[in-house]
């Protein structure tokens, strides 16, 4: 059996550890942070450790399988300071990207991620992320197609924004330097693609829906850009599904929520369903005039 141990710091858990049992009565064993590494802030903190902390043994008494120590975090020394140093993002592929510059005396811990969030208009979009260390004077590009993936921003002009080390894993000799903004203009004409649902069906023996999606816009949908679709019965949201893009200017194609939400059970009677194509906006459309397609059905 497992033997486990949750780490903490001022109460809050942060990682875990744990070895293989059994261990015999006496025997003793050590036990690192197999969860990964947790960062501690500067200053003065209570770091605990609690043997078994989720219960999966029996014991004669669990009144003393918990351990704190008073710690303190100097502030000093070499330490890292993450700075944007340019951003920008791509309309096309819904991709942000920046570079973020370690402008600090030491390396990003190795084996931290170094994470970063992308913002519009200040509320949260989508992220991106390597793995440290990353050594003082150094630079590294992130982008969000390799973490959190395309955003999608209305026509209009806007201000995005990344922020370096946006969850606080990396002690940094200062924080005040590590977001960074842009205003940029998203244009609304060119070629766009119009998602339009064709063909709506239920099938009560099996509970799922089918639609039939048509881009008969003037643009292929994004690549790499999910094709959601939401089900609604009498005006209530159901089940989803959905696929991934691109989709070609004039193309079509099929969506179930068996491949996405799953079945729903309407109950007997008649009712209206409802598919609407791109329901959470990640596609910048000519209109969204014509996304909505409703059908009435008689369940027996």
């Amino acid at each position: 059996m497992f033997v486990g141990v949750s780490y903490s710091v001022d109460g809050a858990y942060c990682t875990w550890g744990g070895v293989n049992g059994p261990l015999a009565a006496g025997a003793s064993v050590t036990i690192g942070s197999d969860g990964g590494p947790c960062t501690i802030a500067s200053g003065t903190h209570t770091i605990t450790a609690f043997a078994d902390d989720v219960d999966r043994m029996v014991e004669l008494d669990k009144t003393n399988n918990q351990l704190s120590q008073t710690i303190t975090v100097s502030g000093s020394g070499q330490l890292p300071d993450l700075v944007p140093t340019t951003l920008s993002y791509d309309v096309p592929s819904g991709n942000f990207t920046s570079v973020i510059s370690n402008q600090g005396a030491g390396p990003t811990p190795a084996g931290v991620f170094i994470g970063v969030s992308y913002s519009v208009d200040g509320v949260y979009g989508t992220w991106g992320g390597v793995n440290g260390p990353l050594a003082a004077g150094a630079s590294v590009t992130i982008g969000s197609a390799g973490g959190g993936g395309p955003y999608t921003i209305a026509p209009g002009t806007h201000t995005i924004t990344v922020v370096a080390d946006d969850v606080d894993r990396i002690v940094m000799s200062t924080r005040a330097n590590n977001t960074l903004s842009q205003t940029i203009t998203v244009s609304g004409s060119g070629p766009l693609p119009d998602l339009v649902p064709t063909s709506l069906s239920y099938d009560s023996t099996t509970g799922n829906f089918t639609s039939v999606i048509s881009n008969q816009g003037t643009g292929p949908t994004p690549a790499g850009v999910f094709i959601g679709v939401s089900y609604s019965v009498d005006g209530v949201y159901r089940t989803w599904g959905g696929v991934n893009g691109p989709l070609a200017a004039g193309a079509s194609v099929t969506i179930t929520s068996a491949g996405g939400g799953g079945p729903y059970t309407v109950a007997p009677g008649t009712h209206t369903i409802t598919v609407v194509a791109d329901d959470v906006d990640r596609i910048v459309m000519s209109t969204r005039a014509n996304n909505t397609l409703s059908q009435t059905i008689t369940v027996p």
